[in-house]
Parts: structure tokens; sequence; C-alpha cells
């Protein structure tokens, strides 16, 4: 099994793989905190059996990168569009090299439901939701309910240890 943090970019895919990790799912041993922010792999290489057991983060336009022949347990992390957008221009006020990242809701809207679709096509993944703005306010029920899936082998108590509630009280959820 090879387990995914997907979602569009500022959906909260790193905080979901730093809890992930903290709760027991190793990372490939050449991800450093810094390439946590990173969709892994970062080179146009396929995700397959030397990934077994491990974590990794991809965005759904990188797909084509899973094996037919492995299995994937994934977790899809889903955010209000206006929150998207607000954490994207907040990080990056002048935008991001190679993405012309947009500042419509509606597209971004349009956009996360294309790769919800994309990914439930796949008959080799097992995909979970995560809305961000649940994570924020009750992340100790998210980790039990993966937990509970049978599909994500972590303590739920240490999944919950790189969230600072405080800090996510003072942003703004639609």
């Amino acid at each position: 099994m090879i387990y995914v943090v997907t979602g569009l970019p500022r959906s909260g895919t790193t905080i979901m793989m730093r809890c992930l990790n903290t709760g027991g799912i190793t990372v490939p041993e050449e991800t450093s905190e810094e390439e946590m922010e990173l969709p892994r792999p970062t080179i146009d290489q396929g995700i397959g059996a030397e990934y077994d057991e491990k974590l990794v983060k991809i965005f759904s336009n990188r797909l084509g990168l899973l094996d037919d022949g492995e299995e994937y347990t994934a977790v899809f992390m889903m955010r209000h569009p206006e929150n998207i957008i607000t954490s994207f221009w907040n990080k990056f006020p002048f935008g991001y090299p190679g993405i012309d990242f947009p500042k419509d809701a509606k597209i971004v809207e349009q956009l996360q439901n294309q790769s919800v679709r994309a990914w439930g096509d796949r008959s080799n993944v097992h995909l979970d939701f995560v809305y961000m703005e649940y994570l924020q306010k009750e992340p100790k029920d998210v980790f039990v309910y993966l937990a509970n899936t049978g599909e994500w082998p972590i303590d739920p108590s240490e999944a919950c240890l790189p969230i600072d509630v405080q800090e996510y009280e003072r942003l703004p959820i639609h």
C-alpha cells in the first residue's frame, strides 16, 4: 500500500503530510522538511513499489505517475475555494513562477471538482476526503475517523501534534 496526500495547492496538503507522518506513516528517506511542502516525487518518475508503505504528496495533474499495478490509499484535502485563494495570495503576493493561479472562486471550485473526479475514476485507489476547515476545528476527530477506516495505520493522538489550533483560530473560515 502506498499512502498519498492530494488536493489543490493551499488546500491543507502540507499539514496533512506532517500529521500523517507524525501519526506513524513514514515519508521517503530523501524527503526533507521543506520538501513536505512540495508534491513528491518532484521529478517525472512513477510512484510504484519503491514507495510501498510510504507517504507521498502529489497533485491531480500528476495522476499519470501512479502505477496501475499498485494499490493506493489517498486522502484528498478539500477546502473552501475562497480560503484556497486567500491562502495562496497571502503566501505568494506576487504569484508563483509557472503557476497561473486563479482569483475566481468558481474556477477554483471547478478545479477542485475536476480533481476529485479524476481520483474517483481510479479503481486502485481507496479515497478519503478531509475538509481543511474541519481539520482546523476538530483535528482529533479527523484522525480517529481515518484510523477507523482501517486504511490509515496511524495513532490519532500523535497525528494531531503538528496542528497549532491557536494558529488556525486566527484564520478566517468561509
